[in-house]
C-alpha cells in the first residue's frame, strides 16, 4: 500500500531535460526535444512529464513541480508608492513587464514576494498556459498538483536563515543559468538578475559581470565584507575565499540534478 509521500512525486522542469523523484527515491533525468517552430519552450517538457507519469500508472498521487529559470522572467521593482492594494499594485508589475518583455507578457501570470512597503520587490511571471498545462498532465494521470515554483524563489527560501542578519550576495546555479540576488543585512532586495551561460563551471565566469552590474545598480552601496552564498546543483566553491557553499548534509540528502526536484 502505498503513503501519501511515496506518492508524491517532485520534478524539475528544465529547458532540455525532467528530473524527477518519486516519493523520496533517487532522482531520474531525461531528455526532452527541442520545442518546434512557433511552440512554447515549454511543451516539450510537459510532454515528457506525461510520459513519465503513464509510465507509472496509479502510483503518483500528489506532484510538485519546480521551475527552471528558462521558463521564469524575474524583476526587482521599486516600490511603487501609488499601489494602495494588491489589484493596484498587480497593475503595476504588469505595466513593469509590459514595458520590458512588449505584449508577450499579457500572456503570463505575474507573482511577487511578500511585500515590504517602501522596499524594491522581486517579481516573477511565468506563461499562463505552463500551470494549466502541467495540472491537466497530473489530472490525466488521476494525480494531483500540489504545487507549481521558481526554483530560485524556492532555494532562496530553503536557504535564507543562513545569511539573515547580514548583507550578502547569493547565487543560484543551475543547469544552462546563473541567478544572483543581493540582499541588505535587513533582507532587503538590492539587486536581482540572471543570466544564461554553459553548464558546469562556466557560471563561475559570469558571476563577476553580473555582480559588478548589480552592484552599480544598487540604492545604497554593496559592503565590501559581504559574503557570496552558493546554492543550486553542481556550485563547486572550492577554493574562493569569502564563498559558502550551501549544501544539503546528511546520509539521505539530495545531491546534484535531485536538488532541482526538491527545490533546494
Amino acid at each position: 500500500m502505498w503513503s501519501a509521500e511515496s506518492r508524491h512525486l517532485r520534478v524539475a522542469l528544465l529547458e532540455d531535460r525532467l528530473v524527477c523523484s518519486l516519493g523520496g527515491a533517487a532522482a531520474r533525468e531525461t531528455g526532452t526535444d527541442a520545442p518546434a517552430k512557433d511552440e512554447p519552450a515549454w511543451r516539450p517538457a510537459v510532454a515528457a512529464l506525461v510520459q513519465q507519469l503513464a509510465q507509472q500508472p496509479g502510483q503518483v498521487g500528489r506532484v510538485s513541480v519546480v521551475l527552471g529559470s528558462a521558463f521564469v522572467r524575474w524583476q526587482l521593482v521599486d516600490w511603487p508608492a501609488q499601489a494602495g492594494s494588491d489589484s493596484e499594485l498587480q497593475a503595476f508589475l504588469r505595466l513593469r513587464f509590459r514595458g520590458v518583455y512588449g505584449a508577450a507578457s499579457a500572456a503570463w501570470r505575474l507573482a511577487h514576494a511578500v511585500a515590504s512597503p517602501g522596499q524594491a520587490l522581486p517579481a516573477c511571471a511565468v506563461d499562463e498556459a505552463l500551470p494549466a498545462a502541467l495540472a491537466q498532465a497530473a489530472k490525466g494521470a488521476n494525480a494531483r498538483l500540489v504545487s507549481v515554483r521558481p526554483y530560485v524563489s524556492s532555494a532562496l527560501d530553503h536557504w535564507r536563515g543562513q545569511w539573515r542578519g547580514h548583507a550578502a550576495w547569493v547565487a543560484v546555479v543551475e543547469p544552462g543559468h546563473l541567478t544572483l540576488a543581493l540582499l541588505d543585512a535587513r533582507g532587503h532586495w538590492l539587486g536581482l538578475g540572471t543570466v544564461r551561460c554553459a553548464e558546469g563551471a562556466a557560471w563561475r565566469e559570469a558571476l563577476a559581470g553580473l555582480q559588478s552590474r548589480l552592484a552599480l545598480q544598487a540604492a545604497t552601496p554593496v559592503p565590501r565584507e559581504a559574503p557570496l552564498f552558493v546554492a543550486g546543483t553542481g556550485a563547486d566553491t572550492a577554493g574562493a575565499p569569502g564563498w559558502r557553499a550551501l549544501v544539503p548534509t546528511g546520509r539521505a540528502a539530495p545531491q546534484g540534478l535531485a536538488r532541482l526536484a526538491i527545490g533546494i
